[in-house]
């Protein structure tokens, strides 16, 4: 079973049923932005970091790995080999280790060397992630020795995975792309209508989605207005993006939306909904 949560600090969490020590938990997390973004050109070659945290008492472990990374409005997440999709840039970066240990509350930077190749067409924006996965100690992954000798049992290992989103910006930054489809009317639990629709980044670029909502009544009276920001849009990827409306009055109304992406781009769409 596996869910993962969005955000700036992007974390997976994963339940198995495994052979572990009484305490298992790896207590690490990564500290600071998790989105790590470079302006930059073909054959330049920049370096970043992260930090590690261990917020325990005891010596912590954690194992770092590659993927690439891919969203869709229905809200499935794709999380292919290094280097397998279109505009990854798994293969560009090296960092320092597959594994750290972190002492007792303390931190460890990791390192990471970006280095863009030339020889072929580049041009807007490639990412991936880095993958920080806490071990437990006492699983067969771990270096360390069992907390406590002698007392393994069976028991539900969460592990906690954080992922540092790498995303380079190749070129000369272009306009982000994007166009609105799907719109529609749901209700929620509590009954009140609910606006979606699903934004699609056509462009090259990637961009941090920023929407406004505005609602009108036939007699142009405006009942409502909100706001909403997302994380990070790919192109090639798309999101959902709903807005509550509360519980308006039956009757057809107007719903103006945009959204900013940066770079002087904005998008707009008018719907007339039928409540």
């Amino acid at each position: 079973m596996q869910k993962l949560v969005h955000g700036r600090a992007v974390i997976a969490a994963i339940a198995a049923m495994v052979m572990i020590t009484t305490r298992a938990a790896a207590q690490v997390s990564v500290q600071g932005n998790t989105v790590r973004e470079r302006e930059t050109q073909p054959g330049e070659t920049y370096t970043g970091s992260f930090a590690i945290v261990n917020s325990s008492a005891e010596p912590q472990e954690a194992k770092l790995y590659q993927t690439d990374y891919r969203t869709n409005a229905d809200g499935s997440n794709l999380y292919g080999a290094p280097g397998s999709t279109a505009r990854s840039n798994a293969r560009w970066i090296t960092f320092g280790a597959t594994s750290v240990v972190i002492p007792p509350r303390s931190s460890k930077e990791v390192p990471f060397t970006v280095t863009v190749p030339t020889g072929q067409p580049l041009a807007g924006s490639y990412w991936s992630m880095l993958m920080v996965e806490g071990v437990a100690r006492g699983s067969a992954e771990s270096t360390l020795p069992p907390a406590q000798r002698n007392t393994v049992q069976a028991a539900f290992l969460t592990r906690i995975r954080y992922a540092v989103q790498i995303v380079t910006h190749v070129g000369t930054a272009t306009k982000p792309e994007a166009r609105f489809v799907a719109p529609g009317v749901s209700v929620s639990k509590d009954g009140s209508r609910v606006l979606h629709f699903d934004v699609v980044n056509t462009g090259i670029q990637s961009f941090f989605p920023a929407f406004t909502l505005e609602l009108y009544a036939q007699d142009g009276t405006r009942v409502k207005t909100a706001s909403a920001t997302r994380e990070i849009t790919y192109p090639g990827t798309s999101l959902r993006q709903q807005f509550d409306l509360g519980p308006v009055p039956a009757g057809t109304y107007r719903a103006l939306v945009t959204m900013d992406a940066g770079n002087n781009a904005v998008f707009g769409a008018q719907y007339t909904l039928k409540l």
